[in-house]
């Protein structure tokens, strides 16, 4: 979450308690997650255009995956 190398992150809390490494984790954590939430947010005032993009979506991969099944049967003799 910082961008840096886990070695580095570690050394910074060399000789510290593990309750202060937790405290600035859950720090780290919600500041980068706190602008996803609040797009999240934002998106779910509409939820039926959300819905609709997602089942167009769905059955998008259905028609995709379907082709491909198709086709590992017939390579596999499974038709």
């Amino acid at each position: 979450f910082l961008g840096i190398p886990i070695e580095k992150a570690a050394s910074n809390f060399n000789g510290k308690k593990y309750s202060e490494f937790k405290s600035e984790l859950a720090e780290v954590i919600i500041k980068t997650l706190e602008p996803i939430q609040e797009r999240k947010a934002k998106l779910m005032k509409n939820k039926k255009a959300i819905y609709k993009i997602l089942a167009d979506g769905a059955e998008k991969a259905r028609v995709i995956a379907s082709k491909t099944m198709k086709e590992v049967r017939e390579k596999t003799g499974l038709v």
